[in-house]
Protein backbone atom coordinates (compact mmCIF):
# COMPACT_ATOMS: atom_id res chain seq x y z
CA UNK A 1 0.00 0.00 0.00
CA UNK A 2 2.87 2.50 1.03
CA UNK A 3 4.56 1.49 -2.47
CA UNK A 4 1.64 2.49 -4.21
CA UNK A 5 0.78 5.80 -2.59
CA UNK A 6 4.62 6.33 -3.20
CA UNK A 7 4.17 6.20 -7.03
CA UNK A 8 0.89 7.66 -6.82
CA UNK A 9 2.59 10.98 -5.23
CA UNK A 10 5.67 10.32 -7.94
CA UNK A 11 3.22 10.77 -10.72
CA UNK A 12 1.38 13.79 -9.39
CA UNK A 13 4.81 15.75 -8.68
CA UNK A 14 5.84 14.93 -12.28
CA UNK A 15 2.42 16.05 -13.60
CA UNK A 16 2.12 19.12 -11.51
CA UNK A 17 3.40 22.20 -13.52
CA UNK A 18 6.06 24.63 -11.96
CA UNK A 19 6.68 28.11 -12.88
CA UNK A 20 10.18 29.53 -13.33
CA UNK A 21 11.38 33.10 -12.92
CA UNK A 22 14.32 34.84 -14.82
CA UNK A 23 16.25 38.09 -13.66
CA UNK A 24 18.50 39.42 -15.24
CA UNK A 25 20.30 41.33 -12.78
CA UNK A 26 20.45 39.32 -9.74
CA UNK A 27 19.47 35.55 -11.49
CA UNK A 28 21.78 32.98 -12.00
CA UNK A 29 21.69 29.94 -15.06
CA UNK A 30 22.85 27.24 -12.24
CA UNK A 31 19.95 27.94 -10.07
CA UNK A 32 16.86 25.93 -9.58
CA UNK A 33 14.67 28.81 -11.02
CA UNK A 34 11.24 27.78 -9.44
CA UNK A 35 11.56 30.97 -6.86
CA UNK A 36 12.69 34.69 -7.38
CA UNK A 37 15.15 34.33 -5.18
CA UNK A 38 16.57 31.21 -6.78
CA UNK A 39 15.60 32.55 -10.53
CA UNK A 40 17.58 31.44 -14.15
CA UNK A 41 19.69 35.03 -15.32
CA UNK A 42 19.46 34.89 -19.11
CA UNK A 43 17.29 33.89 -22.14
CA UNK A 44 20.37 31.26 -22.95
CA UNK A 45 18.62 28.97 -19.79
CA UNK A 46 15.32 28.33 -21.92
CA UNK A 47 16.21 27.42 -25.38
CA UNK A 48 16.71 23.83 -25.58
CA UNK A 49 14.82 23.17 -21.84
CA UNK A 50 11.88 20.84 -22.11
CA UNK A 51 8.79 22.47 -20.74
CA UNK A 52 5.98 20.91 -19.50
CA UNK A 53 2.10 21.69 -20.13
CA UNK A 54 1.23 24.01 -17.56
CA UNK A 55 4.31 25.08 -17.18
CA UNK A 56 4.47 28.95 -16.51
CA UNK A 57 7.86 31.24 -17.21
CA UNK A 58 7.76 34.61 -15.78
CA UNK A 59 10.22 37.27 -16.43
CA UNK A 60 11.12 39.97 -14.20
CA UNK A 61 9.59 43.31 -15.24
CA UNK A 62 12.04 46.54 -15.31
CA UNK A 63 14.68 43.89 -16.80
CA UNK A 64 16.38 43.47 -20.22
CA UNK A 65 16.74 40.05 -21.22
CA UNK A 66 19.32 39.38 -24.57
CA UNK A 67 19.39 37.08 -26.85
CA UNK A 68 17.50 34.91 -29.56
CA UNK A 69 14.36 32.87 -27.76
CA UNK A 70 13.78 29.79 -29.47
CA UNK A 71 10.29 28.18 -28.25
CA UNK A 72 11.54 24.75 -27.57
CA UNK A 73 7.68 23.00 -25.84
CA UNK A 74 4.39 22.67 -26.55
CA UNK A 75 1.42 22.68 -23.81
CA UNK A 76 -1.71 21.01 -24.22
CA UNK A 77 -5.38 22.43 -24.79
CA UNK A 78 -6.21 22.32 -20.98
CA UNK A 79 -2.71 23.40 -19.73
CA UNK A 80 -0.83 25.74 -22.01
CA UNK A 81 2.71 26.92 -21.68
CA UNK A 82 2.73 30.70 -20.48
CA UNK A 83 5.47 33.31 -20.81
CA UNK A 84 4.78 36.03 -18.42
CA UNK A 85 6.00 38.37 -16.41
CA UNK A 86 6.50 39.15 -12.57
CA UNK A 87 7.33 41.90 -10.30
CA UNK A 88 6.67 45.98 -10.62
CA UNK A 89 7.45 47.99 -13.06
CA UNK A 90 7.83 47.91 -16.81
CA UNK A 91 7.41 44.68 -19.15
CA UNK A 92 10.60 43.02 -19.37
CA UNK A 93 12.27 43.66 -22.49
CA UNK A 94 13.55 40.11 -24.29
CA UNK A 95 15.59 42.10 -27.28
CA UNK A 96 17.90 41.01 -29.82
CA UNK A 97 19.37 44.22 -30.17
CA UNK A 98 22.88 43.39 -28.96
CA UNK A 99 26.04 45.26 -28.51
CA UNK A 100 28.12 44.82 -32.16
CA UNK A 101 30.24 41.69 -31.39
CA UNK A 102 33.89 43.12 -31.74
CA UNK A 103 33.65 46.81 -31.97
CA UNK A 104 35.16 47.98 -29.21
CA UNK A 105 38.75 46.07 -30.97
CA UNK A 106 40.34 49.40 -32.52
CA UNK A 107 41.98 46.70 -35.86
CA UNK A 108 37.88 45.71 -36.68
CA UNK A 109 37.27 48.97 -37.82
CA UNK A 110 39.12 50.26 -41.07
CA UNK A 111 38.92 54.35 -42.63
CA UNK A 112 37.17 54.87 -45.50
CA UNK A 113 37.84 57.21 -48.18
CA UNK A 114 34.85 59.39 -47.66
CA UNK A 115 35.81 61.74 -44.42
CA UNK A 116 34.21 60.35 -41.16
CA UNK A 117 33.43 57.19 -42.20
CA UNK A 118 34.78 53.89 -41.15
CA UNK A 119 33.85 50.29 -41.82
CA UNK A 120 33.55 46.56 -40.08
CA UNK A 121 33.26 43.56 -41.88
CA UNK A 122 29.39 42.15 -41.22
CA UNK A 123 28.02 39.84 -42.91
CA UNK A 124 24.18 40.20 -42.56
CA UNK A 125 22.35 44.00 -42.65
CA UNK A 126 21.11 44.63 -39.36
CA UNK A 127 18.43 46.90 -40.55
CA UNK A 128 18.16 49.50 -37.54
CA UNK A 129 21.01 50.69 -35.46
CA UNK A 130 21.65 52.59 -32.46
CA UNK A 131 24.81 54.66 -31.05
CA UNK A 132 24.53 55.34 -27.43
CA UNK A 133 21.32 53.96 -26.96
CA UNK A 134 19.67 56.44 -30.09
CA UNK A 135 18.86 54.90 -33.03
CA UNK A 136 20.56 56.90 -36.08
CA UNK A 137 18.80 56.53 -39.83
CA UNK A 138 20.35 54.47 -42.76
CA UNK A 139 21.71 56.36 -45.89
CA UNK A 140 18.80 55.92 -48.72
CA UNK A 141 21.29 54.33 -51.46
CA UNK A 142 24.89 54.53 -50.46
CA UNK A 143 27.54 55.21 -47.26
CA UNK A 144 28.95 58.30 -49.56
CA UNK A 145 25.39 60.01 -48.57
CA UNK A 146 26.67 59.25 -44.73
CA UNK A 147 27.04 62.44 -42.78
CA UNK A 148 26.22 63.47 -39.33
CA UNK A 149 22.96 64.94 -39.64
CA UNK A 150 20.47 62.98 -41.38
CA UNK A 151 22.02 60.05 -42.19
CA UNK A 152 24.78 57.74 -39.89
CA UNK A 153 25.39 54.43 -41.45
CA UNK A 154 24.86 52.37 -44.40
CA UNK A 155 25.50 48.41 -45.06
CA UNK A 156 26.77 46.90 -48.34
CA UNK A 157 29.22 43.99 -49.32
CA UNK A 158 29.44 42.57 -46.28
CA UNK A 159 30.44 46.01 -44.69
CA UNK A 160 29.62 48.18 -42.02
CA UNK A 161 29.82 51.51 -42.89
CA UNK A 162 29.62 53.84 -39.78
CA UNK A 163 29.99 57.59 -39.25
CA UNK A 164 32.80 58.58 -37.02
CA UNK A 165 35.08 61.63 -35.86
CA UNK A 166 37.74 59.07 -35.12
CA UNK A 167 38.08 55.02 -34.72
CA UNK A 168 34.67 54.26 -33.47
CA UNK A 169 36.77 51.70 -31.24
CA UNK A 170 37.29 54.54 -29.09
CA UNK A 171 34.68 57.21 -30.13
CA UNK A 172 31.52 55.19 -29.03
CA UNK A 173 30.65 53.50 -26.26
CA UNK A 174 27.45 51.90 -27.32
CA UNK A 175 26.57 50.48 -30.88
CA UNK A 176 23.84 47.77 -30.85
CA UNK A 177 22.13 46.24 -34.06
CA UNK A 178 19.99 42.99 -34.78
CA UNK A 179 21.95 39.97 -34.22
CA UNK A 180 19.62 37.45 -34.56
CA UNK A 181 16.61 37.19 -37.35
CA UNK A 182 13.93 36.66 -34.86
CA UNK A 183 14.39 37.69 -31.49
CA UNK A 184 11.41 34.60 -30.52
CA UNK A 185 10.68 31.96 -32.69
CA UNK A 186 7.37 29.84 -32.24
CA UNK A 187 7.62 26.59 -35.26
CA UNK A 188 5.73 23.96 -35.40
CA UNK A 189 4.58 24.15 -31.35
CA UNK A 190 1.03 24.77 -30.19
CA UNK A 191 -0.53 25.79 -27.12
CA UNK A 192 1.72 28.63 -25.98
CA UNK A 193 0.38 31.81 -24.15
CA UNK A 194 2.77 34.87 -24.48
CA UNK A 195 1.58 38.07 -22.07
CA UNK A 196 2.73 41.46 -20.13
CA UNK A 197 6.01 40.67 -22.70
CA UNK A 198 7.87 43.75 -24.35
CA UNK A 199 9.29 41.78 -27.45
CA UNK A 200 11.95 43.67 -29.85
CA UNK A 201 14.75 43.79 -32.23
CA UNK A 202 15.52 41.27 -35.20
CA UNK A 203 16.63 42.25 -38.34
CA UNK A 204 13.83 40.07 -39.96
CA UNK A 205 11.37 40.05 -36.81
CA UNK A 206 10.63 40.72 -33.16
CA UNK A 207 8.69 37.27 -33.27
CA UNK A 208 7.61 34.60 -35.57
CA UNK A 209 5.18 32.03 -35.72
CA UNK A 210 5.59 29.06 -38.57
CA UNK A 211 3.73 26.11 -38.66
CA UNK A 212 2.21 26.58 -34.88
CA UNK A 213 -1.72 26.55 -33.54
CA UNK A 214 -3.43 27.83 -30.46
CA UNK A 215 -0.92 30.55 -29.75
CA UNK A 216 -1.86 33.50 -27.65
CA UNK A 217 -0.25 37.06 -27.95
CA UNK A 218 -2.23 39.24 -25.59
CA UNK A 219 -1.17 42.57 -23.67
CA UNK A 220 2.40 42.44 -25.24
CA UNK A 221 4.60 45.19 -27.14
CA UNK A 222 6.27 44.04 -30.01
CA UNK A 223 8.36 45.28 -32.52
CA UNK A 224 10.43 48.23 -31.10
CA UNK A 225 13.76 48.49 -33.24
CA UNK A 226 12.67 45.81 -35.53
CA UNK A 227 12.64 45.46 -39.37
CA UNK A 228 9.09 43.77 -39.08
CA UNK A 229 7.10 43.13 -35.99
CA UNK A 230 5.08 40.12 -35.80
CA UNK A 231 5.16 36.94 -38.66
CA UNK A 232 2.58 34.55 -38.99
CA UNK A 233 2.96 31.89 -41.39
CA UNK A 234 3.58 28.25 -42.55
CA UNK A 235 6.69 26.03 -42.11
CA UNK A 236 8.23 23.51 -44.75
CA UNK A 237 8.90 20.50 -43.48
CA UNK A 238 9.42 16.70 -44.71
CA UNK A 239 7.81 17.67 -47.89
CA UNK A 240 5.11 19.54 -46.76
CA UNK A 241 3.69 23.05 -46.14
CA UNK A 242 2.52 22.88 -42.13
CA UNK A 243 0.19 26.18 -41.54
CA UNK A 244 -0.09 28.14 -38.94
CA UNK A 245 -3.70 28.68 -37.55
CA UNK A 246 -5.89 29.40 -34.49
CA UNK A 247 -3.87 32.37 -33.55
CA UNK A 248 -5.12 35.37 -31.34
CA UNK A 249 -3.36 38.29 -31.09
CA UNK A 250 -4.98 40.72 -28.50
CA UNK A 251 -4.35 43.94 -26.67
CA UNK A 252 -0.95 44.58 -28.15
CA UNK A 253 0.72 47.33 -29.28
CA UNK A 254 3.13 47.32 -32.41
CA UNK A 255 5.24 50.44 -32.03
CA UNK A 256 8.40 50.64 -34.58
CA UNK A 257 9.81 53.26 -32.66
CA UNK A 258 11.00 54.53 -36.02
CA UNK A 259 10.37 58.33 -36.04
CA UNK A 260 12.39 59.83 -39.02
CA UNK A 261 10.68 62.16 -41.13
CA UNK A 262 12.85 62.01 -44.47
CA UNK A 263 11.92 63.43 -47.62
CA UNK A 264 13.89 61.35 -50.32
CA UNK A 265 13.79 57.70 -51.30
CA UNK A 266 14.17 55.32 -51.41
CA UNK A 267 11.52 54.41 -48.26
CA UNK A 268 12.52 51.02 -47.01
CA UNK A 269 15.58 52.24 -44.34
CA UNK A 270 15.24 49.29 -42.40
CA UNK A 271 11.38 49.39 -41.02
CA UNK A 272 8.86 47.61 -43.11
CA UNK A 273 5.23 46.19 -41.82
CA UNK A 274 3.84 45.70 -38.10
CA UNK A 275 2.17 42.44 -39.10
CA UNK A 276 2.62 40.02 -41.91
CA UNK A 277 0.40 37.07 -42.30
CA UNK A 278 1.86 35.22 -45.22
CA UNK A 279 1.97 31.95 -47.42
CA UNK A 280 0.03 29.68 -44.96
CA UNK A 281 -1.98 30.92 -42.05
CA UNK A 282 -5.54 30.79 -41.56
CA UNK A 283 -8.83 31.24 -38.85
CA UNK A 284 -6.15 33.85 -36.58
CA UNK A 285 -8.10 36.41 -34.85
CA UNK A 286 -6.15 40.22 -34.55
CA UNK A 287 -8.08 42.05 -32.11
CA UNK A 288 -8.12 45.21 -30.08
CA UNK A 289 -4.36 46.10 -31.26
CA UNK A 290 -2.54 49.20 -31.80
CA UNK A 291 0.06 49.53 -34.62
CA UNK A 292 2.25 52.93 -34.83
CA UNK A 293 4.54 53.81 -37.53
CA UNK A 294 5.45 51.06 -40.20
CA UNK A 295 7.42 52.26 -43.00
CA UNK A 296 5.42 50.08 -45.15
CA UNK A 297 1.94 48.33 -43.95
CA UNK A 298 0.98 48.08 -40.33
CA UNK A 299 -1.25 44.57 -41.50
CA UNK A 300 -0.20 43.05 -44.45
CA UNK A 301 -1.80 39.93 -45.73
CA UNK A 302 0.23 38.26 -48.79
CA UNK A 303 0.08 34.57 -50.62
CA UNK A 304 1.90 34.73 -53.57
CA UNK A 305 2.95 31.27 -53.59
CA UNK A 306 0.77 28.20 -55.01
CA UNK A 307 2.21 25.58 -53.39
CA UNK A 308 1.29 27.12 -50.09
CA UNK A 309 -1.82 26.99 -48.03
CA UNK A 310 -2.42 30.10 -48.82
CA UNK A 311 -3.45 33.10 -46.15
CA UNK A 312 -7.79 32.86 -45.39
CA UNK A 313 -10.70 33.08 -42.74
CA UNK A 314 -8.32 35.57 -40.49
CA UNK A 315 -10.52 38.21 -38.76
CA UNK A 316 -8.73 41.55 -38.46
CA UNK A 317 -10.85 43.64 -36.05
CA UNK A 318 -11.08 46.83 -33.35
CA UNK A 319 -7.48 47.99 -34.34
CA UNK A 320 -6.03 51.31 -34.87
CA UNK A 321 -3.64 52.10 -36.81
CA UNK A 322 -1.52 55.20 -37.27
CA UNK A 323 1.73 56.48 -39.12
CA UNK A 324 2.45 60.21 -38.16
CA UNK A 325 6.26 59.73 -37.48
CA UNK A 326 7.23 57.57 -40.79
CA UNK A 327 7.12 59.52 -44.68
CA UNK A 328 5.60 56.42 -46.01
CA UNK A 329 3.10 54.27 -44.30
CA UNK A 330 0.19 52.23 -44.90
CA UNK A 331 -3.05 51.26 -43.11
CA UNK A 332 -3.78 47.61 -44.55
CA UNK A 333 -2.47 45.48 -47.69
CA UNK A 334 -3.98 42.10 -48.86
CA UNK A 335 -1.70 40.57 -52.01
CA UNK A 336 -2.68 37.13 -53.19
CA UNK A 337 -2.46 34.84 -56.49
CA UNK A 338 -6.10 33.17 -56.64
CA UNK A 339 -7.39 30.98 -54.34
CA UNK A 340 -4.74 32.11 -51.86
CA UNK A 341 -5.56 35.42 -50.30
CA UNK A 342 -9.29 35.02 -49.75
CA UNK A 343 -12.08 35.59 -47.51
CA UNK A 344 -10.39 37.49 -44.93
CA UNK A 345 -12.57 40.22 -43.01
CA UNK A 346 -11.81 43.49 -41.63
CA UNK A 347 -14.25 45.29 -39.41
CA UNK A 348 -14.16 48.47 -37.13
CA UNK A 349 -10.76 49.71 -37.61
CA UNK A 350 -9.38 52.92 -37.09
CA UNK A 351 -6.75 53.69 -39.82
CA UNK A 352 -5.87 57.33 -39.22
CA UNK A 353 -2.75 59.83 -40.17
CA UNK A 354 -1.21 57.65 -42.86
CA UNK A 355 0.46 58.79 -46.09
CA UNK A 356 -0.08 55.28 -48.24
CA UNK A 357 -3.52 53.85 -49.12
CA UNK A 358 -4.77 50.83 -47.73
CA UNK A 359 -4.78 48.45 -51.01
CA UNK A 360 -6.86 45.31 -52.03
CA UNK A 361 -6.37 42.66 -54.10
CA UNK A 362 -7.14 38.77 -53.68
CA UNK A 363 -10.44 37.34 -54.32
CA UNK A 364 -13.93 37.59 -51.79
CA UNK A 365 -12.29 39.55 -49.09
CA UNK A 366 -14.32 41.84 -47.09
CA UNK A 367 -13.85 45.13 -45.71
CA UNK A 368 -16.56 46.78 -43.75
CA UNK A 369 -17.58 49.17 -41.19
CA UNK A 370 -14.02 50.71 -41.13
CA UNK A 371 -12.91 54.05 -40.29
CA UNK A 372 -10.08 56.08 -42.63
CA UNK A 373 -9.39 59.31 -41.85
CA UNK A 374 -6.70 61.42 -43.54
CA UNK A 375 -4.33 60.03 -45.46
CA UNK A 376 -1.58 62.54 -46.85
CA UNK A 377 0.84 62.38 -49.83
CA UNK A 378 4.25 60.49 -49.20
CA UNK A 379 7.21 63.17 -49.78
CA UNK A 380 9.21 60.46 -50.75
CA UNK A 381 7.19 59.43 -54.15
CA UNK A 382 6.43 62.23 -56.78
CA UNK A 383 3.06 60.59 -57.42
CA UNK A 384 0.08 60.49 -55.54
CA UNK A 385 -0.13 57.67 -52.69
CA UNK A 386 -3.09 59.50 -50.53
CA UNK A 387 -6.06 57.46 -51.76
CA UNK A 388 -8.11 55.80 -48.46
CA UNK A 389 -8.47 52.39 -50.60
CA UNK A 390 -7.09 51.57 -53.87
CA UNK A 391 -8.61 48.18 -55.59
CA UNK A 392 -5.21 47.29 -57.63
CA UNK A 393 -4.56 43.74 -59.22
CA UNK A 394 -0.82 44.68 -59.67
CA UNK A 395 2.38 41.90 -60.60
CA UNK A 396 0.76 38.27 -60.14
CA UNK A 397 -2.29 39.21 -57.80
CA UNK A 398 -5.74 38.77 -58.84
CA UNK A 399 -8.45 41.19 -57.85
CA UNK A 400 -11.98 40.03 -58.23
CA UNK A 401 -15.18 39.00 -55.46
CA UNK A 402 -14.49 41.62 -52.96
CA UNK A 403 -16.18 43.85 -50.91
CA UNK A 404 -15.81 47.77 -49.33
CA UNK A 405 -18.64 48.33 -47.69
CA UNK A 406 -20.27 50.51 -45.17
CA UNK A 407 -16.99 52.67 -44.62
CA UNK A 408 -16.05 55.96 -43.68
CA UNK A 409 -13.21 57.42 -45.52
CA UNK A 410 -12.65 60.90 -45.26
CA UNK A 411 -9.85 63.60 -45.69
CA UNK A 412 -7.87 61.90 -48.20
CA UNK A 413 -5.26 63.76 -50.05
CA UNK A 414 -6.11 61.87 -53.38
CA UNK A 415 -9.67 59.93 -54.15
CA UNK A 416 -11.02 58.25 -51.34
CA UNK A 417 -11.50 55.09 -53.92
CA UNK A 418 -9.41 54.41 -56.54
CA UNK A 419 -9.68 51.57 -59.31
CA UNK A 420 -6.14 51.01 -60.69
CA UNK A 421 -5.33 50.07 -64.35
CA UNK A 422 -3.17 47.49 -64.03
CA UNK A 423 -1.84 44.46 -64.90
CA UNK A 424 -4.56 42.18 -63.68
CA UNK A 425 -8.28 42.23 -63.84
CA UNK A 426 -10.71 43.39 -61.52
CA UNK A 427 -14.02 42.44 -61.60
CA UNK A 428 -16.91 41.74 -59.37
CA UNK A 429 -15.77 43.91 -56.54
CA UNK A 430 -18.59 45.76 -54.66
CA UNK A 431 -18.17 49.17 -53.20
CA UNK A 432 -21.50 49.61 -51.05
CA UNK A 433 -22.94 52.07 -48.80
CA UNK A 434 -19.46 54.14 -48.42
CA UNK A 435 -19.42 57.60 -47.11
CA UNK A 436 -16.47 59.01 -48.85
CA UNK A 437 -16.08 62.70 -47.39
CA UNK A 438 -14.06 65.28 -47.94
CA UNK A 439 -11.04 63.70 -50.44
CA UNK A 440 -8.81 64.85 -53.57
CA UNK A 441 -7.34 67.78 -51.27
CA UNK A 442 -4.26 68.02 -52.77
CA UNK A 443 -3.82 65.90 -55.33
CA UNK A 444 -0.65 65.30 -57.40
CA UNK A 445 -2.20 62.90 -59.76
CA UNK A 446 -4.16 65.31 -61.58
CA UNK A 447 -7.64 64.53 -59.19
CA UNK A 448 -8.17 67.69 -57.03
CA UNK A 449 -11.32 67.54 -55.41
CA UNK A 450 -11.89 63.93 -57.05
CA UNK A 451 -13.61 61.07 -54.41
CA UNK A 452 -13.77 58.35 -56.85
CA UNK A 453 -11.20 57.62 -59.45
CA UNK A 454 -11.95 54.59 -61.94
CA UNK A 455 -9.14 54.36 -64.42
CA UNK A 456 -10.08 54.27 -67.92
CA UNK A 457 -8.33 50.67 -68.62
CA UNK A 458 -8.91 47.11 -69.93
CA UNK A 459 -8.07 45.59 -66.99
CA UNK A 460 -11.21 47.00 -64.80
CA UNK A 461 -13.62 44.77 -65.93
CA UNK A 462 -17.51 44.84 -64.25
CA UNK A 463 -17.58 46.06 -60.92
CA UNK A 464 -20.10 47.30 -58.63
CA UNK A 465 -21.40 50.73 -56.94
CA UNK A 466 -24.11 51.46 -54.74
CA UNK A 467 -25.40 53.27 -52.45
CA UNK A 468 -22.33 55.14 -51.41
CA UNK A 469 -22.68 59.21 -50.53
CA UNK A 470 -19.89 61.10 -52.13
CA UNK A 471 -19.72 64.59 -51.51
CA UNK A 472 -16.83 66.99 -50.95
CA UNK A 473 -17.75 70.37 -48.81
CA UNK A 474 -14.54 72.68 -50.63
CA UNK A 475 -15.15 71.26 -54.22
CA UNK A 476 -15.57 74.29 -56.67
CA UNK A 477 -17.05 71.54 -59.09
CA UNK A 478 -20.02 69.11 -58.63
CA UNK A 479 -18.00 67.03 -60.96
CA UNK A 480 -16.31 64.54 -58.24
CA UNK A 481 -15.77 61.42 -59.83
CA UNK A 482 -13.32 60.51 -62.91
CA UNK A 483 -14.83 57.94 -64.60
CA UNK A 484 -13.09 55.77 -67.52
CA UNK A 485 -11.98 59.11 -69.05
CA UNK A 486 -14.81 61.56 -67.93
CA UNK A 487 -15.30 63.66 -64.83
CA UNK A 488 -19.06 63.38 -63.96
CA UNK A 489 -21.26 64.36 -60.91
CA UNK A 490 -22.95 61.54 -58.64
CA UNK A 491 -26.13 61.85 -60.99
CA UNK A 492 -24.16 61.26 -64.25
CA UNK A 493 -22.27 59.00 -62.55
CA UNK A 494 -25.37 56.65 -62.10
CA UNK A 495 -26.63 56.38 -65.67
CA UNK A 496 -23.06 54.50 -66.76
CA UNK A 497 -23.73 51.05 -68.21
CA UNK A 498 -20.52 49.80 -67.71
CA UNK A 499 -20.47 48.82 -64.41
CA UNK A 500 -23.69 48.40 -61.86
CA UNK A 501 -24.08 51.62 -60.97
CA UNK A 502 -26.63 52.94 -58.99
CA UNK A 503 -28.43 54.73 -55.88
CA UNK A 504 -25.35 56.97 -54.88
CA UNK A 505 -26.17 60.17 -54.09
CA UNK A 506 -24.03 63.32 -53.47
CA UNK A 507 -25.55 65.23 -50.57
CA UNK A 508 -23.74 66.08 -47.06
CA UNK A 509 -23.48 63.44 -44.95
CA UNK A 510 -24.28 65.14 -41.57
CA UNK A 511 -22.18 63.93 -39.05
CA UNK A 512 -22.91 64.31 -35.73
CA UNK A 513 -19.40 66.14 -35.02
CA UNK A 514 -17.08 66.40 -38.07
CA UNK A 515 -14.64 68.19 -36.43
CA UNK A 516 -13.79 65.58 -33.41
CA UNK A 517 -14.53 62.63 -35.42
CA UNK A 518 -18.29 61.54 -34.50
CA UNK A 519 -19.34 60.20 -37.76
CA UNK A 520 -22.37 59.21 -36.29
CA UNK A 521 -25.28 60.73 -38.59
CA UNK A 522 -27.50 63.58 -37.18
CA UNK A 523 -31.44 62.61 -37.42
CA UNK A 524 -31.79 64.63 -40.94
CA UNK A 525 -29.17 62.92 -42.50
CA UNK A 526 -29.61 62.00 -46.05
CA UNK A 527 -27.43 58.42 -45.41
CA UNK A 528 -30.16 57.71 -43.08
CA UNK A 529 -32.54 54.69 -44.40
CA UNK A 530 -30.68 54.90 -47.73
CA UNK A 531 -28.50 52.05 -47.88
CA UNK A 532 -28.60 48.66 -49.60
CA UNK A 533 -29.24 45.29 -47.74
CA UNK A 534 -25.23 43.81 -47.70
CA UNK A 535 -24.46 40.15 -45.65
CA UNK A 536 -23.69 42.31 -42.18
CA UNK A 537 -26.03 45.56 -42.91
CA UNK A 538 -29.79 45.37 -42.35
CA UNK A 539 -32.40 48.37 -41.29
CA UNK A 540 -34.46 48.58 -38.44
CA UNK A 541 -38.66 47.14 -38.99
CA UNK A 542 -38.23 46.53 -42.36
CA UNK A 543 -36.27 49.89 -43.66
CA UNK A 544 -33.07 49.83 -45.90
CA UNK A 545 -29.78 50.27 -44.28
CA UNK A 546 -27.73 53.16 -43.42
CA UNK A 547 -25.29 54.42 -45.63
CA UNK A 548 -21.86 54.66 -43.56
CA UNK A 549 -20.73 52.47 -40.31
CA UNK A 550 -23.55 53.20 -37.63
CA UNK A 551 -27.05 52.35 -37.91
CA UNK A 552 -28.81 55.15 -36.31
Amino acid sequence: MRKYIFLVSLFVSILQATTYYLDSVNGNNFNCGTSPKKAWKSIKKLNGFHFKPGDKIAFKRGDVFEGYFHISSSGSKDKPIIFTSYGKGAKPVITSMMQLPGFKIANNWRKNAKKDVWYFNLSFNPQRIKLEEKEVLRAGKSFLQIDDKKTKWFWQNKKLYLFSPQNPAFYYTSIKINVPYETVLVKNKHHIIFENLDIRGGNGYAMAIRGSRDIVIRNCDIGAYSRMGLQIMDNFEEGRYIPSKNILVTKCTFDSKFHFLYDEAPSDRGCIDGLLINNGAHNCVIKGNIFKDWGHTAINLVALNKLNPGVYNNKIYNNIITAKNVPYGRGIGVEGIEGKTHHNEFFYNIIKDTTVRSQFNGDHNYFHHNIIDTVKNSKIKPYGTAQGIEIQGYGVCVCHDNKIENNVIVNCEEAGVRLREDKNEKFNNKVINNIIYNCGLNSKDGYQDIAIVIDNGVSIKKNIYKNNCIFNPKAKSKKIIYYRGKFLNVKNFNKQTLDIIKNNIQKDPKFVNFQKRDFHLLPSSPCIDAGANTSKTRGFKGKAPDIGIYEE
